[in-house]
C-alpha cells in the first residue's frame, strides 16, 4: 500500500512539474507575442528610450527562450513574433530617420534663405 501511494506521489510530481515546465515555456512565447503587440500598437510614438526598453524586454525574453526546447511548429511561430518585431522596429526607425531628415533639410532651406538676406542686406545697404 505505501508503494501504491509513493508511486502515486511520484506521478503526480512528476506530471506538476512538466506542466509547470511547459507553463514557464509558454509564459516566454506569451511575453514576446505581448512585447510584439505593444510595438505594433505604440512603436509610431516610442522615444530613444522606450526603444531601448523594448531592446532591454526582448533580451530578456531571448534569454529564457533558450532556456527551453521547442517544437518545430513553436520554433515558426517563435520565428514569426520576432520577424514582426524587427519588421516593425525597422518602419518605425526608418519613418523617424525620414522626418528627421525633412527638418534637416528645411532647416537647411531656411539657412539658405538667411544667409542670402544677410549678404544682400549687407550689400544693399553698403552701396
Amino acid at each position: 500500500m505505501k508503494a501504491k501511494n509513493f508511486l502515486i506521489i511520484c506521478m503526480l510530481s512528476i506530471a506538476a512539474l512538466s506542466m509547470t515546465s511547459c507553463s514557464t515555456r509558454r509564459a516566454a512565447v506569451s511575453d514576446l507575442e505581448s512585447l510584439v503587440m505593444d510595438v505594433e500598437e505604440n512603436g509610431k510614438s516610442y522615444s530613444m528610450d522606450d526603444w531601448k526598453m523594448v531592446i532591454y524586454r526582448y533580451s530578456k525574453i531571448e534569454e529564457r527562450l533558450q532556456k527551453h526546447d521547442y517544437t518545430k511548429e513553436e520554433h515558426k511561430e517563435i520565428g514569426n513574433l520576432k520577424g514582426r518585431l524587427l519588421g516593425n522596429a525597422t518602419k518605425d526607425v526608418l519613418i523617424n530617420c525620414y522626418e528627421t531628415i525633412e527638418n534637416i533639410n528645411s532647416e537647411i532651406d531656411g539657412g539658405k534663405e538667411g544667409f542670402i538676406k544677410a549678404l544682400l542686406l549687407d550689400f544693399l545697404t553698403n552701396e
